[in-house]
């Protein structure tokens, strides 16, 4: 026979956020008999969450499977489906559309579809054996010989300057050879 409430026993299980059969447990008593108290008290079915015990680890063949599209989804694809439209077709078509779609709103469709074409790029962390840093060799007799040989560092140096920005605006202001500027 389960043990008798203490009238601070019920004021504990009234006043808790703890799950119905987790009180039970402590308390020794059924699970209707906190649901009684917790109703007296003016809980309601909604605040109480049920459930498995917390810290219990979830079984590996519960929930939806991966990839597998929540009710959601599958609903608004059902609509789409039903009226015959397909939305990155019809963003595609507008996109395409120069005549009669202004710049901006092709630019709008652009944006929208670069995610199905493009992946999103993320940041990759670049690190040496066991996290430290990255270790590079370099022939240190090569490095020597090529900073030695004079034309070496001239065609090294003609390069660094011509990737420079103010040496790439000069380059862009240049008529270009093919014409007669």
């Amino acid at each position: 026979m389960p043990a008798k409430l203490t009238p601070a026993d019920r004021e504990a299980i009234a006043q808790s956020k703890e799950r119905t059969h987790v009180l039970a447990a402590r308390h020794d008593v059924s699970v209707s008999r906190i649901k009684e108290i917790r109703a007296a008290a003016g809980w309601s079915r909604k605040d109480d969450k049920g459930g498995a015990l917390p810290g219990t680890p979830k079984h590996p063949n519960s929930g939806r499977l991966p990839g597998t599209p929540n009710k959601r989804t599958v609903y608004a694809r059902q609509i789409l489906e039903d009226h015959g439209v397909d939305p990155v077709a019809m963003l595609a078509k507008t996109m395409a559309d120069e005549d009669n779609v202004p710049l901006d709103v092709r630019v709008d469709c652009a944006k929208a579809l670069l995610p199905y074409v493009y992946p999103k790029l993320s940041a990759v962390e670049v690190t040496g054996r066991d996290g430290g840093p990255v270790e590079v060799e370099r022939d240190k007799m090569l490095v020597q010989r090529m900073m030695g040989d004079d034309v070496v560092v001239a065609r090294l140096e003609a390069l660094i300057i011509e990737q420079t920005e103010p040496a790439r605006a000069e380059r862009a202001l240049e008529p270009y050879e093919g014409t007669n500027a």
